[in-house]
Protein backbone atom coordinates (compact mmCIF):
# COMPACT_ATOMS: atom_id res chain seq x y z
CA UNK A 1 0.00 0.00 0.00
CA UNK A 2 1.15 3.16 -1.14
CA UNK A 3 1.24 6.00 1.28
CA UNK A 4 1.51 9.79 -0.12
CA UNK A 5 2.87 12.92 1.91
CA UNK A 6 3.12 16.73 1.65
CA UNK A 7 7.06 18.05 1.91
CA UNK A 8 9.37 15.31 3.98
CA UNK A 9 12.00 14.49 1.38
CA UNK A 10 15.79 14.53 2.09
CA UNK A 11 17.78 14.77 -0.65
CA UNK A 12 18.92 11.26 -0.60
CA UNK A 13 14.90 10.36 -0.91
CA UNK A 14 14.80 12.61 -3.86
CA UNK A 15 18.41 11.17 -5.40
CA UNK A 16 16.74 7.34 -5.33
CA UNK A 17 13.51 8.42 -7.02
CA UNK A 18 14.90 10.54 -9.36
CA UNK A 19 17.30 7.62 -10.22
CA UNK A 20 14.83 4.86 -10.41
CA UNK A 21 12.40 6.80 -12.23
CA UNK A 22 15.02 7.64 -14.96
CA UNK A 23 14.13 11.00 -14.73
CA UNK A 24 16.85 12.98 -15.83
CA UNK A 25 18.19 15.12 -13.42
CA UNK A 26 21.64 15.54 -12.09
CA UNK A 27 21.99 13.86 -9.12
CA UNK A 28 25.14 14.28 -8.15
CA UNK A 29 24.93 17.47 -5.93
CA UNK A 30 23.48 17.30 -3.10
CA UNK A 31 23.33 21.31 -2.44
CA UNK A 32 20.92 21.09 -6.15
CA UNK A 33 19.09 17.95 -4.58
CA UNK A 34 18.09 20.47 -1.32
CA UNK A 35 17.15 23.55 -3.59
CA UNK A 36 14.93 21.07 -5.48
CA UNK A 37 13.36 20.27 -2.58
CA UNK A 38 13.19 23.43 -0.56
CA UNK A 39 12.67 25.88 -3.21
CA UNK A 40 9.56 24.02 -4.25
CA UNK A 41 6.00 25.61 -3.91
CA UNK A 42 4.56 22.07 -3.70
CA UNK A 43 6.16 18.68 -2.91
CA UNK A 44 4.49 15.32 -2.44
CA UNK A 45 5.81 12.35 -2.39
CA UNK A 46 4.39 8.36 -2.12
CA UNK A 47 6.17 5.48 -0.06
CA UNK A 48 5.94 2.17 -0.02
CA UNK A 49 6.94 1.56 3.71
CA UNK A 50 10.04 3.53 4.75
CA UNK A 51 10.80 3.17 0.57
CA UNK A 52 10.36 6.55 -1.34
CA UNK A 53 8.72 5.72 -4.41
CA UNK A 54 7.47 8.68 -6.22
CA UNK A 55 7.10 12.46 -6.56
CA UNK A 56 5.73 15.69 -8.06
CA UNK A 57 7.48 18.79 -7.55
CA UNK A 58 5.25 22.17 -8.48
CA UNK A 59 6.35 25.93 -8.47
CA UNK A 60 3.05 28.15 -9.06
CA UNK A 61 1.72 31.31 -8.01
CA UNK A 62 -1.61 29.95 -6.44
CA UNK A 63 -3.36 32.31 -9.14
CA UNK A 64 -3.34 31.07 -12.38
CA UNK A 65 -0.91 28.46 -13.23
CA UNK A 66 1.11 25.40 -11.65
CA UNK A 67 4.33 24.50 -12.92
CA UNK A 68 4.98 20.46 -12.75
CA UNK A 69 8.49 20.49 -12.57
CA UNK A 70 8.80 17.06 -11.94
CA UNK A 71 6.62 13.61 -11.72
CA UNK A 72 8.72 11.17 -11.60
CA UNK A 73 7.91 7.49 -10.14
CA UNK A 74 10.49 4.68 -9.93
CA UNK A 75 9.98 1.83 -12.29
CA UNK A 76 8.87 -1.07 -10.34
CA UNK A 77 5.57 1.14 -9.30
CA UNK A 78 4.92 2.59 -12.78
CA UNK A 79 1.21 1.44 -14.32
CA UNK A 80 -0.08 1.60 -10.94
CA UNK A 81 -2.09 5.48 -10.84
CA UNK A 82 0.58 6.97 -8.44
CA UNK A 83 1.65 9.68 -10.88
CA UNK A 84 -1.77 10.25 -11.91
CA UNK A 85 -3.05 10.52 -7.73
CA UNK A 86 -0.11 12.48 -7.48
CA UNK A 87 -0.88 15.13 -10.15
CA UNK A 88 -5.00 14.84 -8.63
CA UNK A 89 -3.13 15.92 -4.92
CA UNK A 90 -1.30 18.99 -6.50
CA UNK A 91 -4.88 20.27 -7.68
CA UNK A 92 -6.39 19.46 -4.92
CA UNK A 93 -3.96 21.75 -3.20
CA UNK A 94 -3.90 24.52 -5.51
CA UNK A 95 -6.76 24.56 -6.80
CA UNK A 96 -8.72 22.89 -9.86
CA UNK A 97 -9.46 26.25 -11.56
CA UNK A 98 -5.45 26.45 -12.00
CA UNK A 99 -4.01 26.17 -15.51
CA UNK A 100 -1.19 23.15 -15.28
CA UNK A 101 1.60 22.98 -17.40
CA UNK A 102 4.54 20.73 -17.25
CA UNK A 103 7.43 19.78 -20.10
CA UNK A 104 7.34 15.71 -20.40
CA UNK A 105 10.17 13.38 -20.70
CA UNK A 106 10.48 11.99 -24.30
CA UNK A 107 9.68 8.22 -22.39
CA UNK A 108 6.50 10.15 -20.97
CA UNK A 109 5.35 12.42 -23.97
CA UNK A 110 2.06 9.98 -24.77
CA UNK A 111 1.37 9.57 -21.38
CA UNK A 112 0.40 12.82 -20.13
CA UNK A 113 -2.48 13.08 -22.46
CA UNK A 114 -4.41 10.00 -21.00
CA UNK A 115 -4.61 12.32 -17.91
CA UNK A 116 -6.41 14.94 -19.74
CA UNK A 117 -3.26 17.58 -21.09
CA UNK A 118 -2.86 18.87 -24.75
CA UNK A 119 -0.31 18.73 -26.57
CA UNK A 120 1.65 22.01 -26.95
CA UNK A 121 4.20 22.77 -29.47
CA UNK A 122 4.33 26.38 -28.44
CA UNK A 123 6.68 25.45 -25.33
CA UNK A 124 10.87 25.85 -24.97
CA UNK A 125 13.44 24.16 -23.30
CA UNK A 126 17.18 25.74 -22.94
CA UNK A 127 19.38 23.57 -20.51
CA UNK A 128 21.05 24.91 -18.04
CA UNK A 129 25.17 24.46 -18.55
CA UNK A 130 27.40 22.31 -16.58
CA UNK A 131 28.90 24.38 -13.62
Amino acid sequence: MVAYKTGLMRPADLKTVIEGSGLNRRTDDEHRLTGMIENADVLISAWDGQRPVAFVRVLTDYADVIYIADLAVVADYERQGIGRHLIGLVTEAVGADKNVVLVASPSAADYYTHLGFTRNDRGYVRPGKAE
